[in-house]
């Protein structure tokens, strides 16, 4: 009694759960938008090495606080006096970041591949691997590991590192771009496939903390 015919509430059904995936499908295009950005200044404990990060500093805390996943973040470094600009993960989650795109208004978007990422920490070190060699083996054996542990170690720290950064001439062009822009969208990219998108908004707030960290 008071039931209504299965063919309409069958059709009320489809209605809801086809409204309910383009939400979803909605969502899962939508770019997250940051507005945040500040400076943070650093002295390797160990290797005295100065360094001094631009990034969204209070959505980095917000994110860890909401013990969120995989999120990437725009970053520009000075450290020591060289200049770096690329995408991080969240420093609670060292995720490595491989290859990204970096785009500032309608500029062509920029693509930085692992490979141009600085090897600050080696995870692979020559004196590891050395130590194994037999006592009898000649200087030209020993010299070929070496070189070969120390190419190794590089693909591997790069290919592994939390983060992705372009140096020199071109991360002060990309900066420079920044510095005038209005906005800047950022992905990382796979095979075949972005895997996660976000966008902030440029100008006072981004300049100033260039400008702390003297850049």
């Amino acid at each position: 009694m008071g039931c209504k015919p299965e063919g309409e509430s069958l059709k009320k059904t489809a209605v809801a759960m086809t409204t309910a995936s383009l939400l979803l499908a909605g969502c899962a295009t939508s770019l997250p938008t940051y507005d945040s950005w500040s400076a943070r200044r650093d002295v390797d404990a160990f290797t005295d090495v100065a360094s001094c990060r631009v990034t969204l500093g209070d959505l980095v805390a917000l994110d860890f606080y909401r013990m969120r996943g995989a999120h990437y973040y725009p970053v520009i470094e000075r450290r020591g006096d060289e200049v770096r600009v690329g995408l991080m993960s969240h420093p609670a989650l060292p995720l490595p970041v491989g290859r990204i795109q970096i785009r500032v208004d309608s500029h062509e978007a920029w693509t930085i591949d692992p490979s141009e990422t600085p090897v600050d920490r080696p995870a692979v070190t020559p004196d590891q691997i050395m130590a194994q060699l037999p006592a009898d083996a000649t200087h030209e054996q020993r010299a070929a590991v070496e070189r070969s542990v120390q190419m190794m170690s590089g693909t591997i720290t790069q290919s592994t590192s939390p983060y992705t950064v372009a140096t020199g001439a071109r991360a002060l062009e990309i900066i420079d771009q920044m510095r005038t822009g209005q906005q800047v969208i950022f992905r990382t990219v796979g095979a075949n496939s972005a895997s996660y998108a976000g966008n902030a908004p440029l100008g006072a707030s981004f300049n100033a903390a260039l400008a702390s960290c003297g850049i």
